[in-house]
């Protein structure tokens, strides 16, 4: 079994997400940022390896603005071989990454704006598992969304808004229940119209259940990823 944490690491005295304002974004200080997180992600995972942590999930913000239309850097061209490298040290030590985007992004939403600023979003944390050179299995994990008052249809947007997506991003998605919304069954549900994986969180679902029981459920969110 493959265990580990997400996103940040106490022990290491460095951030993989440093970030600056958006009002002095130049592409000087984007290179210089990008080169940080990433020295401070292979430092962490050469800590995770040392401790046989083989499972980690990656800071979202490895690259500040990538999605923005200010950022018109070619990012992906200037930092490839050191994103390959990366991947590489994830490959050859057999560990197993994800990536969650923030809080807003939103496939579900009723704004069709939101919903394509989150398209962009998710191209870019794909486009990253993509120049590590990750197969599939390295996952972007997000939550359903909001429920916009009718609950039902917000799960079959989000269905209808996945048929939509890039195929680099389709096959990475994995969706998450939520300690508000979204419940296990929920995403189980989503699940079964979409062929999505299911992530459980234990935290999550003790706040926001239906009365089942964890191994109630549990077999059904395995067989997602089968």
């Amino acid at each position: 079994m493959r265990i580990g944490y997400p996103c940040v690491n106490l022990s290491l005295e460095c951030s993989g997400s440093r970030t600056f304002r958006l009002a002095s974004y130049t592409s000087k200080r984007l290179v210089e940022t990008v080169e940080e997180n990433l020295d401070c992600l292979q430092k962490i995972l050469e800590f995770n390896k040392g401790n046989n942590l083989l499972f980690f999930r990656l800071a979202s913000g490895l690259v500040p603005f990538a999605s923005h239309p200010t950022n018109t850097y070619p990012w992906q061209e200037h930092f490839k071989n050191r994103f390959r490298e990366i991947g590489d040290f994830i490959k050859e030590n057999n560990m197993r990454v994800f990536i969650h985007p923030g809080c807003f992004t939103i496939i579900n939403s009723i704004d069709e704006n939101i919903f394509q600023r989150s398209v962009a979003n998710l191209e870019y944390h794909a486009d990253v598992l993509n120049l590590m050179g990750l197969s599939s299995e390295a996952k972007i994990q997000i939550h359903i969304g909001g429920v916009y008052k009718n609950k039902f249809e917000s799960m079959q947007r989000f269905a209808r808004r996945f048929l939509k997506l890039p195929f680099k991003v389709a096959r990475r998605l994995a969706i998450e229940n939520d300690e508000r919304f979204f419940t296990l069954v929920d995403c189980l549900l989503i699940s079964r119209d979409t062929g999505i994986p299911v992530i459980m969180d234990y935290f999550h679902h003790e706040l926001n259940n239906t009365g089942e029981e964890l191994t109630d459920v549990f077999s059904l969110v395995r067989d997602t990823w089968r």
